[in-house]
């Protein structure tokens, strides 16, 4: 099974602006294990998207590097994809080849992208909604066909950035569930942006909980908790009340070094 164990040595990005130079990011060194599944919180601004699309090969680190299994991250990658917000599907496409469209760009025989295409939906519960189109569906719905499509192509690294914001609670509790069970069954490394605390406990090895001016990663906090998880129990508060009291130490901290 692939996974990927990524390493961030250093990384500093800076942005030029017309009243000076802005530090977007600074200092981060960080190892993230093949496997894990570790989720970013943290105020707006403290650059939790600027680190995951450094992370994707997006863009890069002014200072540092990030490696991806000892090889330097210089650009994107087909081992790793990004889920965003906006859930990316091709209206005029079906379910199906929605979820086909990497395996096909990367010239993979039709029976045999269409069977993997078909495994991933049935891993999220969506076979039977193969040959609807996009706009049939939910949002949750189509949610779960853009994981399904990032799942086709067997990534060893999936980076999400606020992939459930824009859902209802429900829906999103649902979905939260869901990506639990896939990542026990695949254990690929997912590295998810998120401003749902309760979110984050759920679904973590480790939460990251990350402050501003500059950004940078504050505090680490395990998740030790067993899975399936319980929302309602001890452990599961006690933890989400340490990332919320974290976060309140965050909006009052000052930077601990000069930049």
């Amino acid at each position: 099974m692939k996974q990927a164990r990524i390493v961030l040595r250093s990384v500093e990005k800076r942005f030029a602006t017309r009243s000076g130079t802005t530090v977007a990011l600074a200092a981060v060194d960080l190892e993230i294990r093949g496997g894990e599944f570790v989720c970013l919180v943290g105020p707006s601004g403290c650059g939790k998207s600027t680190l995951l699309n450094i992370l994707a090969g997006f863009d890069f680190p002014s200072r540092g590097s990030v490696e991806i299994d000892g090889a330097i991250v210089d650009g994107p990658q087909r081992r790793v994809v990004t889920l965003f917000q906006s859930y990316g599907l091709f209206p005029w496409r079906s379910v199906l080849r929605n979820v086909e469209y990497g395996l096909e760009v990367s010239g993979v025989p039709r029976r045999q992208r269409r069977d993997q295409a078909m495994q991933c939906l049935d891993l999220v519960g969506l076979s039977s909604f193969a040959e609807h189109h996009p706009h049939e569906l939910s949002g949750g719905m189509q949610q779960r066909i853009a994981l399904a499509r990032a799942l086709a192509v067997d990534p060893e690294c999936i980076l999400m950035d606020e992939p459930f914001g824009a859902l209802d609670a429900i829906t999103r509790i649902k979905l939260q569930e869901e990506l639990a069970r896939i990542w026990e069954e695949k254990r690929k490394t997912i590295i998810c942006v998120t401003h749902d605390i309760e979110e984050s406990v759920f679904l973590a090895d480790r939460i990251l909980v990350m402050a501003t001016n500059p950004g940078r990663v504050k505090t680490v906090i395990p998740v030790p908790l067993p899975r399936p998880r319980s929302r309602t129990s001890p452990e599961f508060d006690e933890l989400r009340r340490r990332v919320y009291a974290e976060l309140e130490l965050v909006h009052d901290s000052k930077p601990d070094f000069e930049i």
